[in-house]
């Protein structure tokens, strides 16, 4: 009587070299993305060529007209030196990647949507009550941005361990963020405080205030609606599901697809 074959032993395929490249090249959030080309395109515009002043989209309330309440929307996406624009994109890339991955490509165009509006609104409020609406200084970039995410993760996840320079834990990550902005060009620290206070009492009144958060499944709704749909199609970036069982599911079906 012949003996049963044994179990074969497969030996998984090598992977080969473009896979290992891709593999260690960062993902690139298809919204994150599209923030930063914006930003580029607007120096492009405006200082570059010239063809728009900078002035007529920073937050400066005393210049600012009925008809200009774009401005508290436009202020984020303005730099007027190159490196400026550089430093602000380094900054911006660190953390707003993270922020989409976590909470989905929809709403992380609503986070920066109400994000902008409340520091703009917060900072035109602080500004006129210590120095008078016509001496408020001007702020734009990227920075002010960077501080809302940050001000949102520490009372989220005090206890966090975050990579930002050195190995830093959330709780102090405000003051080290308003360090470094310091040296960041056209920086201005009302603006960073106003943003990291904007984040910090979004991620408490949340819980209380539910309208301004953007619930999963409004968000999965969005998803099937433009401009949504067309962010899906753009190569060589990732777009992030509403849903945190998808986010999970596609995260793992790709670490897989790197490997076959």
């Amino acid at each position: 009587m012949e003996a049963a074959p044994g179990p074969h032993f497969v030996r998984p395929p090598t992977p080969t070299l473009a896979n290992l490249v891709r593999s260690s090249l960062p993902e690139v959030p298809c919204g994150t993305a599209c923030v930063i080309i914006l930003a580029v395109f607007t120096y492009w515009l405006t200082c570059s060529l010239g063809l728009l002043g900078t002035a007529a989209f920073t937050l400066a309330p005393a210049t600012m007209s009925r008809y200009q309440v774009y401005r508290i929307y436009s202020y984020v996406f303005i730099h007027k030196t190159m490196s400026a624009l550089v430093c602000n994109i380094l900054l911006f890339w660190h953390f707003s990647r993270g922020l989409e991955k976590s909470v989905g490509t929809v709403k992380y165009w609503y986070l920066i949507f109400v994000f902008t509006l409340l520091t703009a609104i917060l900072y035109i409020s602080l500004g006129t009550l210590m120095v008078g609406m016509k001496n408020i200084r001007e702020i734009q970039g990227f920075t002010i941005l960077v501080s809302s995410i940050v001000g949102m993760i520490v009372p989220l996840s005090p206890m966090k361990t975050i990579v930002f320079i050195t190995n830093v834990k959330t709780v102090h990550l405000p003051l080290v963020l308003l360090f470094v902005a310091l040296f960041i060009p056209e920086s201005y620290i009302l603006g960073n405080i106003c943003g990291l206070g904007v984040g910090f009492f979004y991620a408490l009144g949340r819980r209380y205030f539910r309208f301004l958060d953007m619930s999963e499944s409004t968000a999965a709704s969005l998803e099937g609606h433009y401009p949504f749909t067309q962010l899906k199609e753009i190569s060589g970036t990732t777009y992030y599901p509403a849903l945190w069982e998808e986010r999970n599911l596609e995260l793992t079906d790709r670490w897989f697809r790197m490997w076959e």
